[in-house]
């Protein structure tokens, strides 16, 4: 926890205009839970609202769906499915088809809804 403790930090940070030492926050929350079952959730953090002043969104797009991926691998579909947006909203903004993106999108809804997640999937009973 102390690692998303980190992240959120160096979020706030990086919001109050201290951009060096956001990332350096940011760098450290990556470094601590590279092995932690809240790894989706800092590489969200992390790339989304303190990476962005320093790195290139292409970079950031393909953090956020390894974030997507360790996600998945943990159990966490909340972090999981937020880096996917993530990815395909900084996809977007980067000029990626939309076609592709449309395709891939509908891809992981259907996905989720098989699935029956119970925070995705309204019931319908």
């Amino acid at each position: 926890t102390s690692s998303l403790a980190l992240a959120y930090y160096g979020m706030e940070v990086t919001a109050k205009g201290n951009l060096m030492i956001g990332n350096r926050l940011g760098t450290i929350a990556l470094r601590l839970s590279e092995n932690s079952k809240y790894i989706s959730n800092v590489i969200a953090v992390v790339k989304q609202y303190i990476s962005w002043v320093s790195e290139p969104f292409h970079a950031i797009a393909e953090s956020n769906l390894v974030g997507f991926h360790a996600g998945n691998r943990i159990g966490d579909e909340f972090s999981s499915s937020l880096n996917y947006y993530l990815h395909t909203t900084t996809c977007f903004l980067c000029g990626k088809n939309l076609s592709v993106l449309k395709e891939v999108c509908s891809a992981e809804i259907v996905r989720l809804i098989e699935n029956k997640h119970k925070w995705f999937v309204p019931s319908f009973s």
